[in-house]
C-alpha cells in the first residue's frame, strides 16, 4: 500500500518511467514497524523517523544560505564518457566521477495509517523518501508491519482465537463470564451443562474486521481447558463417590 499518490518533481527531473527509471533508482529502505493486535483491531496511525541523505538544491553558489549549512560533498556519480579504443573507434565507458553537487544527512518523520484489519505482513510505502543522489531516483521507504504478540488473543487472518480456563465445577455445571475486548467492549460468555476439556466455540462478529470492509468482522475462537483440583480430602472424596455414577473396566477405553 503506498501512502503518497499522484507523480513526483523526480521522475520530471531525472527523466522517469520506463527502464530509465528501473535502471537509475536508488535502494529502496526496508523498516520494520512495530504494531499491536489494538492497533490492527481499531486501526492507527504509527510514526518512525529516518536518517537519509539528501541532495543540497541550489547550495554550489550559496553556501552560506541557512537551509545550505551542513552540506558537503555527495558521493560520486556515474558518468558515461567517450574514450578512443583504436585508430578510428571510439567507445562509452561508465566511470565514477567526483560530484558537483552537495549533500547532506537529515532526520525525517514519516507517518503510516494503520488500517483497520490490515494483513500481518502488509507493507506501507512512501515513495521517493529513501536516500537521495545526484543524478538518480530516490528509491522507496517501505514499512513492514510486525505484528506484536498478545497476550490473550492469536490472529489467524480474520480469526481470533484464546485460550480459556475454567474450573472443574464450571466444565461440569456451566458458568457466566465476561472479559474486554480489544477495543475495550465486553463480550459475555455463558454456558450450561457439560464443558469437555479442548472443547472449542466459535463466536460469529468478534473476530478481526475485515480489511477494506471494516464493518465486517471475522469470528472469535475460545478453546477451553478445565483446572481438576491437585488433590482430593476423604470426606470429598466420600461424597463424590455417592454422586457419580460408578466407573467400571468397560468405562475406561483407549484411543
Amino acid at each position: 500500500q503506498e501512502q503518497e499518490g499522484g507523480g513526483s518533481p523526480f521522475d520530471m527531473f531525472f527523466g522517469g518511467g520506463g527502464g530509465r527509471e528501473q535502471s537509475n533508482r536508488g535502494r529502496n529502505t526496508e523498516i520494520d514497524l512495530p504494531v499491536t493486535l489494538e492497533d490492527l483491531y481499531m486501526g492507527n496511525e504509527k510514526s518512525a523517523t529516518i536518517k537519509r541523505r539528501i541532495v543540497c538544491r541550489n547550495c554550489k553558489k550559496k553556501p552560506n544560505v541557512p537551509r545550505c549549512q551542513g552540506c558537503g560533498a555527495c558521493p560520486k556519480e556515474k558518468k558515461m564518457v567517450h574514450r578512443r579504443a583504436g585508430p578510428g573507434m571510439i567507445v562509452q565507458q561508465e566511470v565514477m566521477v567526483e560530484s558537483k553537487e552537495k549533500c547532506k544527512r537529515e532526520e525525517k518523520s514519516l507517518k503510516a495509517t494503520i488500517e483497520k484489519g490490515m494483513p500481518d505482513s502488509e507493507q506501507i510505502t512512501f515513495k521517493y523518501e529513501s536516500e537521495q543522489k545526484p543524478g538518480q531516483i530516490p528509491g522507496d521507504v517501505v514499512f513492514k508491519l510486525k505484528p506484536v504478540a498478545h497476550k490473550f488473543f492469536k490472529r489467524s487472518r480474520e480469526t481470533l482465537s484464546m485460550k480459556m480456563a475454567i474450573p472443574l465445577r464450571a466444565a461440569l455445571l456451566g458458568f457466566e463470564t465476561s472479559f474486554t475486548h480489544l477495543d475495550g467492549h465486553t463480550v459475555t460468555i455463558k454456558r450450561s451443562g457439560v464443558t469437555k476439556p479442548g472443547q472449542s466455540i466459535r463466536i460469529k462478529g468478534e473476530g478481526m474486521p475485515k480489511h477494506g470492509v471494516s464493518s465486517e468482522f471475522g469470528d472469535l475462537v475460545i478453546t477451553f481447558t478445565v483446572d481438576f483440583p491437585p488433590t482430593l480430602d476423604a470426606e470429598l472424596a466420600a461424597g463424590l463417590e455417592q454422586l457419580l455414577p460408578p466407573a467400571g473396566p468397560s468405562d475406561i477405553r483407549i484411543g
